[in-house]
C-alpha cells in the first residue's frame, strides 16, 4: 500500500513537471513568433520585449534570441544616432552570441551577419565616445540679460559666441508664447515676428546675419549637409523621434523644436518637429531671412513673413577688427573684407596697416573706389603724403566718375561744388529706391560734416535714418562725423533713432 501511494505521488509529480516543461516550452515559442513578426514590422522595442520573455522561458544559450537582440538593438541605435547605452547593450548581445554558438553554427550566413555586426558596433561606439570626449571640451559660458535678470548659457564655436538656448525676454509687442501657453517659455523661448526679433537681443548681443554669422556657423560644422545634426539637441527629451535621427549637438548649440507661428492665419504649428530661427537679413519689404532645422542633418537657409513668429538665437558681438580677421581667413581673395579691416585699423588708428590693407584691396580687385578713397584719405590726413593721396583721389575720377566715392574725391581736391551735386544727382537717380536713398544721404551727411555744415549734415542724417539706415557702429566710429559728433543735436539725433 505504502509503495503505491509512493508511485503515484511520483507520477501524479512527473505530470506536474511535463506540464510545466511543455507550458514553458509553448511560452517560449509564442514569445519568439510575436518577436519575429514585431521585428518583420520593423518594431524594434516590441520585439526586445518578446524576446526577454523567450528569455525567460529558454535561458540566454539560444543563438536566435541573440541574433534578433543584435539586429533590433543596432536598428533602434541607428534611428536615436547617438544613444550609446542601445550600442553597449548590441555589444553584450554580441558577445553572448558568439559565446553560445559554435563557429559557423545556427545559420552560417547570420553567423557571417553577426561577424560584420561586431566592426559596426564597436565602430559607433568609439565614434559616440569620441563626441563625448569632443562634448566635454567645448567652452561654455553665460550671459546675464540685464533687462529680466535671465542667465543664458553660451558656446563658444569657431570664432562666435552664441546663446546655447533660445531668447526667452517677453518683449512689449510681436512675441507669442508658443500656444500661447507660458509653459512653453521655459524650454523653448518665445517666438517673434523680425522687426523685434531686430532690437530684442540682451546688450552686447544682436540677432545675426544669414549670409554671414549663420553662414560661419554652418560652415564651420561642416556645411549645411551635416551642420544640423551637429546642432541638434541630442535625444528625443524634445525633438519627436523621427525628427532626432542623426542628432549628436557635437556643436554644443542644442537646437531645440521650438515651432512657429504662422503669419497668414496666426496658427502655431511643428513643436517637436522643427526649429525655426530668424537672421538679420532682410530679403524684401515683407520678406527677411530665417533658418530651419528639421529632420536628419539638413539645415536650411530660407525666407519668410516678417510677421511670422520664430526663435531667436543671439550671437556675441565682436570687435570689427575680429570679424573682419576671420573672414579674410575664411576668404582670403575678398577684396571688401580687407577693405573692411582697413577702416577698423583707422578707428584703431593704425593708420599704416590700414593703407597696407587698402593696399591689398586694390591688388585683388584694381576699379575698387571706395579703397582708393580711403586710401588716399589716409595718406592725406595721416600719414601726410599728399601727392599719393592726389594720385587715388584722380584714379577714382577717372574709373568711378558717377559713384559716391567721386564725389568724396572732387571733394578733397578742392572741387567741393561738384562733390555735392554728383551726390544730388545720384539721389535724384535713384527714385524710390530706400536701400540707395538711405546710403546718398548719409554720404550727404558726411560731407556736409566734414564742410562744417552742420545743420545740413543733421538733415540729411535723419533722411538717412528715415529711409532705414541703422549701422550705429559705423557712426559712432566714422571720422567724417567728427566735427559735429560732440554737438548736443547730433547726440540727440541718434539716441532718438538708435532707441527707436
Amino acid at each position: 500500500m505504502r509503495l503505491k501511494t509512493i508511485l503515484a505521488f511520483v507520477l501524479f509529480f512527473s505530470g506536474i513537471l511535463i506540464t510545466c516543461a511543455q507550458s514553458k516550452d509553448i511560452l517560449a515559442k509564442s514569445a519568439m513568433l510575436n518577436a519575429d513578426e514585431a521585428y518583420s514590422k520593423g518594431d524594434y522595442s516590441k520585439c526586445l520585449k518578446h524576446l526577454k520573455d523567450a528569455e525567460i522561458n529558454l535561458g540566454k544559450s539560444n543563438s536566435r534570441i541573440q541574433y534578433l537582440k543584435v539586429k533590433s538593438l543596432m536598428a533602434l541605435g541607428t534611428d536615436d544616432f547617438n544613444n550609446k547605452t542601445l550600442w553597449l547593450q548590441a555589444d553584450t548581445a554580441l558577445k553572448v552570441f558568439f559565446e553560445v554558438t559554435p563557429e559557423n553554427g545556427y545559420v552560417p550566413e547570420k553567423y557571417e551577419e553577426m561577424l560584420f555586426a561586431v566592426s559596426n558596433v564597436k565602430t559607433k561606439i568609439a565614434e559616440i565616445e569620441t563626441a563625448e570626449q569632443l562634448f566635454k571640451q567645448l567652452k561654455f559660458g553665460s550671459v546675464t540679460d540685464s533687462r529680466d535678470g535671465k542667465t543664458y548659457k553660451t558656446i563658444d564655436i569657431g570664432t562666435q559666441t552664441w546663446l546655447a538656448e533660445n531668447l526667452a525676454y517677453k518683449a512689449k509687442t510681436g512675441c507669442w508664447a508658443y500656444d500661447n501657453n507660458p509653459d512653453n517659455v521655459a524650454t523653448y523661448g518665445y517666438l517673434y515676428n523680425w522687426e523685434t526679433a531686430k532690437k530684442v537681443c540682451p546688450a552686447g548681443l544682436h540677432l545675426p546675419t544669414r549670409g554671414d554669422e549663420w553662414t560661419t556657423l554652418i560652415n564651420y560644422l561642416g556645411g549645411k549637409s551635416v551642420a544640423g545634426g551637429k546642432m541638434k539637441e541630442q535625444g528625443n527629451t524634445h525633438w519627436k523621434e523621427q525628427w532626432a535621427k542623426a542628432a549628436t549637438n557635437e556643436s554644443g548649440f542644442t537646437a531645440l523644436p521650438g515651432g512657429s507661428k504662422r503669419d497668414e492665419d496666426g496658427l502655431f504649428e511643428r513643436i517637436g518637429e522643427a526649429g525655426f530661427w530668424w537672421s538679420a537679413t532682410e530679403i524684401s519689404p515683407t520678406y527677411a531671412g530665417q533658418i530651419t532645422l528639421g529632420a536628419y542633418n539638413n539645415i536650411q537657409l530660407t525666407s519668410d513673413s516678417k510677421n511670422s513668429g520664430f526663435s531667436v538665437r543671439c550671437v556675441k558681438d565682436i570687435s570689427e577688427l575680429k570679424k573682419w580677421n576671420a573672414i579674410i581667413e575664411r576668404e582670403p581673395t575678398n577684396a571688401g573684407a580687407y577693405a573692411m579691416r582697413g577702416h577698423s585699423k583707422s578707428v584703431l588708428r593704425d593708420y599704416e596697416g590700414a593703407i597696407m590693407d587698402y593696399t591689398k584691396a586694390l591688388e585683388i580687385n584694381p576699379d575698387f573706389c571706395y579703397a582708393y578713397v580711403s586710401r588716399g584719405k589716409a595718406l592725406q590726413f595721416h600719414i601726410k603724403d599728399i601727392q599719393a593721396a592726389k594720385d587715388d583721389y584722380e584714379k577714382v575720377i577717372l574709373i568711378c566718375g558717377n559713384d559716391p566715392a567721386a564725389a568724396y574725391s572732387c571733394y578733397y581736391l578742392g572741387d567741393k561744388e561738384k562733390a555735392f551735386n554728383i551726390l544730388k544727382k545720384i539721389l535724384k537717380d535713384a527714385g524710390d529706391n530706400k536701400e540707395k536713398q538711405k546710403s546718398i544721404y548719409y554720404d550727404l551727411a558726411c560731407l556736409y560734416s566734414v564742410d562744417g555744415n552742420q545743420a545740413e549734415a543733421l538733415k540729411s542724417l535723419k533722411n538717412a535714418f528715415e529711409k532705414g539706415y541703422n549701422d550705429f557702429y559705423w557712426i559712432e566710429n566714422d571720422e567724417d562725423f567728427d566735427n559735429i559728433r560732440n554737438s548736443p543735436e547730433f547726440k540727440e539725433l541718434i539716441n532718438k533713432y538708435k532707441n527707436k
